[in-house]
């Protein structure tokens, strides 16, 4: 019995070290770095991702989760190649891209989240300087109506007859008749 026990526990062993084991999601631990993988598109891609996220600060913790699971696929497609298991590592390089587009779409979500921010923002502001021009013009045409209503009643009212002697009194003299008169010419 013994003897029994060892053979399965060594096939066993054999059988989780093989390459078509390793290839199909195996406890192996992960290198998950972008730099690691090798060169292609969806290197180029997460590349580009991670150096726009980190250009516009978004926050790793949307999009991390998204780029480990493209790095874990594409090391599965790895070792499964190296398994010789073409068809299913083909499917995986697909995966990883889903989870690169995934990854993307999270951070492009973040910045359109942010420009609405702003635009909110910005709105509110504008939403308050019409309401400030909005109370000024109609104070001001308050303002002119009453200055009309003033105008109109004061031409409204009956003037006072003008005396003509007495207005010609009041009247200061011309500004000719002021100075000095300058001396006649004799011919």
């Amino acid at each position: 019995m013994p003897m029994r026990f060892v053979s399965v526990l060594f096939a066993v062993a054999v059988l989780a070290a093989s390459p078509a084991v390793l290839a199909h999601g195996a406890p192996r631990p992960l290198g998950g770095t972008v730099e690691g993988l090798p060169a292609g598109p969806v290197k180029r891609d997460l590349a580009e991702l991670l150096e726009r996220a980190r250009r516009e600060s978004v926050e790793p913790r949307l999009y991390e989760a998204a780029v480990h699971e493209a790095v874990r696929a594409m090391e599965r497609a790895r070792n499964a190649r190296a398994a010789g298991d073409v068809l299913h590592a083909g499917h995986l390089e697909q995966v990883a891209e889903e989870w690169v587009r995934a990854a993307s779409c999270y951070v492009r979500a973040r910045l359109a989240e942010r420009a609405t921010e702003v635009a909110a923002r910005r709105s509110k502001e504008l939403g308050s300087a019409v309401v400030r021009a909005r109370t000024l013009l109609e104070e001001n045409q308050g303002h002119r109506g009453r200055l009309e209503a003033e105008v109109n009643a004061a031409a409204a009212r009956p003037k006072p007859p003008v005396e003509p002697d007495s207005a010609a009194a009041k009247r200061p003299p011309k500004a000719s008749n002021l100075g000095p008169k300058k001396a006649e010419k004799t011919p």
